[in-house]
């Protein structure tokens, strides 16, 4: 085989690849937005525990919670409606009710270092819409 004609193989296989990986990328923003949501919190108790509320038109559908005695990361989903919660802790550990019909609960415990302040956050989505997450809140082991 001639070079050149190597060269216009090379191309064409190129060109299509490039096709390809365009469909591909305008295809991923087709996705549904992720649900709405408003986040509320409980004020952090003295043992710092805290409790991250997830309202949807404005009932509570779940909620996410730090747990100081015995430091244990919470999701919980109050409604089947086909979003799962989140709960987020800032050492990485997180908990989630996905797969689990509501209402239902998911907790991840493990022993933490005493008096020592980590942020946690909540969030309530899907697979196919995304996650809606709330902001930061202070939470104490």
């Amino acid at each position: 085989m001639q070079a050149s004609t190597r060269n216009r193989i090379a191309a064409t296989f190129s060109a299509a690849a490039m096709l390809v990986g365009c469909a591909v990328t305008l295809g991923a923003g087709s996705a549904v937005a992720a649900p709405s949501a408003e986040f509320s919190a409980h004020p952090m108790q003295s043992d710092g525990s805290r409790s991250i509320y997830v309202k949807r038109n404005g009932k509570v559908v779940g909620a996410g919670k730090w747990i100081a005695n015995g430091d244990i990361l919470r999701a919980e989903d109050q409604e089947s409606d086909g979003y799962y919660i989140t709960a987020v802790l800032s050492t990485g550990r997180d908990v989630n009710t996905k797969g689990k019909p509501a209402p239902s609960k998911a907790d991840d415990a493990g022993n933490l270092p005493e008096d020592k302040t980590y942020t946690m956050f909540v969030c309530i989505g899907n697979d196919s819409t995304g996650l809606h997450c709330s902001g930061n809140y202070s939470v104490r082991s």
